[in-house]
């Protein structure tokens, strides 16, 4: 990344890899793990937010909320001056954990598959015990955060073999959200079985267009600023199977790290502008 880039930028923090989904096509794989530490995590927020170069944050994971203190952390980064947000299965979502973030919350975004139970489960996208996240409750989850904050909502579609001929628009715009995010399933790991080919694409992005708020992302590749559970900003291997780590940002100066970053600009700026 140039120096004239490094400016008013928004960091994706994974806290955790560990999810009570199992989403195959997940790209949340990291070499290096670290056990919850609240210190540490502060850490990450505070050094982030003192380096000038970003003006947001994104806890992500795996799923964020199975850390008992994120909402602490997420008010932490909003006094930090941080515009905050997170991106969550959502099933964890009860009215009491909202109510304990959305205050301190700009946005929320929920990951969401498919409209069918049953591909959600061919997908992944369940718990052990092949328990969804429906779309009644989805629904429900969206009027509560509508009645009860000004916390914007965004949805993450992962488009794949198994969704690839869902039309999501009638639910999408029953839910009213701010934001619908498109992506195409990324080779990563071994999850090749859940591929599409570029006509795949191309036929769910017409049959899906006319949502207002909506971004269709062909390729994720450079297109993030990560930070991992153990505070090392990664970036992807050349072979796209897994992440090299560039530096840890709680003992090297960022803008020295993202100096390291092989960002693709102006796809980061497209994305974030909407």
């Amino acid at each position: 990344m140039e120096k004239s880039q490094m400016e008013n930028l928004k960091l994706n923090y994974h806290l955790v890899e560990a999810c009570n989904y199992g989403c195959k096509f997940c790209f949340a794989r990291y070499e290096q793990k670290q056990k919850t530490d609240f210190e540490l995590m502060k850490a990450v927020v505070r050094n982030t937010a003192e380096s000038g170069f970003f003006n947001s944050i994104n806890f992500a994971g795996g799923e964020p909320f199975l850390i008992k203190q994120l909402p602490s952390l997420i008010r932490f980064a909003k006094n930090q001056g941080l515009s905050t947000s997170v991106i969550t299965n959502g099933s964890m979502l009860s009215e009491s954990v909202m109510d304990s973030v959305l205050p301190y919350l700009d946005c929320i975004g929920i990951s969401f598959h498919s409209f069918s139970d049953d591909i959600k489960r061919k997908i992944g996208s369940c718990d052990k015990n092949g328990t969804v996240l429906t779309n009644e409750r989805l629904l429900e989850i969206c009027r509560y955060i509508r009645k009860n904050s000004d916390c914007k909502i965004k949805l993450n579609t992962v488009v794949n073999s198994f969704n690839k001929n869902e039309n999501f628009v009638p639910f999408i715009r029953e839910l009213n959200i701010d934001r619908w995010k498109v992506l195409r399933c990324q080779s990563f790991g071994c999850n090749e079985a859940m591929l599409i080919n570029a006509k795949e694409w191309k036929s769910f992005c017409v049959k899906n267009y006319g949502i207002k708020g909506a971004v269709f992302e062909n390729n994720m590749k450079d297109t993030y600023i990560m930070v991992n559970p153990a505070g090392f900003l990664i970036k992807e291997s050349p072979d796209g199977k897994k992440y090299e780590s560039i530096g840890s940002v709680l003992s090297s100066n960022i803008r020295d790290l993202l100096l390291e970053h092989p960002l693709h600009i102006d796809e980061y700026k497209m994305r974030y502008s909407a």
